[in-house]
């Protein structure tokens, strides 16, 4: 958007007129890319005019913002364009290193907003390689503003001091904090902090696995005591985004340790490098360090993404692990460093009768579709299942017709089947085609049932 000519009054009028009604705004202020939305392409003509608005709360209704930001300027709107004294959700993405920018640009931001609920500021403080984290201690301006929220229960603001800690743990409707930590943050070893209780998620992004292990006991069971033992925290959900090589089952075991059965959601990074100087001993393989997750008996959903390695878990460790949660829906392991096949898959869903996303590398091959075809009973049907992640190898010149043969088999076995992921990038295309030809099966009417027999072709021509 650009401007032919200044803002005159009459145009803060009209804008006015409008802007009254306004509830939410969603957007971004980027350049365009393939994976996002189309977004708001704001001059910085038009930027700098809007941070002069001569109307004091333009948009006096105004009860959610949620904008991606990649330039400080965008955060001079805040202040005198998106304040509003409803404002309950704010959520600002992408800045980067430009946090100081947010109160410097609406240094009022905290009495112009007093109800806010929620504040998300995905302001990629932490770093995933380890390099030490700019501002292991939150700027002052900011610490003010979060005490002075009384109705907070979604907090993300970047790195944290002993006073917001104490405020936070105060706070009646507190559900979810997110801990930006470095290793010298001081909080950590603060023994002014007791163990917070009652609410629901905690994600923590750290400098190190290390210090993710520390934040995470800090918080759960608060300072050490050897007279007293740990309290049980009866959180729900726990992420940690910055786990490494020997901190993954330090951390597992501080869950079993601190957690009761409770836990039911569990989200994990691991990423590629080493806490040599915390845990030099420690070098177990992903089944030892995931294990002790299988005290959680009522896990919902377990998410284990690795980052530049790959998951070493072989089928008859991930069934035994599986084993361990019969109400698990979401299951999310990868990249394996072996798919598994499709007899195996057909185990792991049988083994959860609660599944919809079995998101597990999976390989299907030619003899899989020769198998149905002969015994077309052999695979059960798994009507609960959306999401898989699959390939599909080539083995010599099978005469079915790849796509089609492949997406017959899909349906009969998984027939409410609505993503599937591939297992290498290059595959994407192709399983595109599979999954359209199964919404047409869908659409013809055909049951899966009825799929006794899988699509041929005349001569096999290799994937479109």
């Amino acid at each position: 958007m650009f401007f032919t000519r200044p803002m005159t009054a009459r145009d803060w009028d009209h804008l006015q007129y409008y802007a009254k009604r306004v509830l939410s705004i969603s957007g971004m202020f980027e350049v365009e890319s393939a994976w996002r939305k189309p977004p708001m392409l704001l001059s910085r003509e038009v930027l700098s005019a809007l941070s002069r608005c001569p109307i004091a709360i333009l948009f006096p209704k105004l009860r959610a913002l949620d904008l991606y930001m990649t330039d400080g300027m965008h955060c001079r709107l805040i202040g005198p364009v998106f304040s509003s004294p409803r404002l309950r959700s704010l959520k600002l993405y992408g800045m980067y290193k430009e946090v100081d920018f947010l109160l410097r640009y609406a240094p009022d931001l905290a009495t112009s907003s007093p109800l806010l609920e929620v504040i998300d500021l995905d302001l990629r403080y932490y770093s995933y390689d380890r390099r030490p984290i700019p501002n292991p201690e939150p700027d002052g301006e900011m610490s003010k503003a979060v005490q002075s929220w009384q109705h907070l229960h979604s907090v993300k603001v970047g790195p944290v001091d002993e006073d917001m800690l104490l405020h936070i743990r105060r706070l009646p409707a507190l559900q979810s904090l997110f801990l930006q930590v470095a290793r010298t943050s001081k909080w950590l070893s603060s023994k002014r902090i007791p163990s917070f209780d009652g609410f629901k998620k905690l994600t923590i992004a750290s400098d190190r696995g290390s210090t993710a292990v520390r934040a995470l006991e800090r918080i759960l069971s608060g300072p050490s005591s050897a007279s007293l033992p740990p309290r049980l925290s009866s959180i729900v959900r726990v992420e940690c985004q910055t786990l490494y090589q020997y901190s993954l089952l330090p951390f597992t075991a501080a869950l079993q340790r601190l957690c009761t059965h409770d836990l039911v959601d569990i989200n994990l990074t691991y990423r590629n490098g080493k806490d040599d100087e915390d845990w030099p001993q420690l070098h177990p393989g992903h089944f030892e360090a995931l294990y002790p997750l299988t005290s959680f008996r009522n896990l919902v959903s377990l998410r284990f993404w690795l980052c530049e390695e790959s998951c070493d878990l072989s089928a008859t460790q991930l069934l035994d692990l599986i084993g361990h949660w019969p109400r698990l829906e979401v299951l999310r392991i990868d990249p394996f460093r072996d798919p598994i096949d499709l007899p195996t898959l057909t185990q792991l869903m049988q083994s959860l009768p609660l599944g919809r996303d079995v998101a597990i590398p999976t390989i299907i091959v030619p003899a899989d579709l020769e198998e149905f075809e002969d015994s077309p009973d052999t695979y059960p049907s798994f009507p609960r299942v959306t999401h898989l992640r699959l390939t599909y190898e080539e083995e010599g010149l099978p005469d079915f017709d790849p796509e089609g043969a492949v997406a017959s088999l899909l349906y009969r076995i998984v027939p409410s089947i609505q993503d599937i992921q591939c297992v290498f990038g290059e595959e994407e295309d192709y399983l595109k085609v599979v999954m359209n030809t199964i919404k047409a099966l869908r659409q013809d009417g055909t049951l899966p049932q009825d799929i006794v027999r899988l699509p041929r072709q005349a001569q096999y021509t290799g994937r479109h």
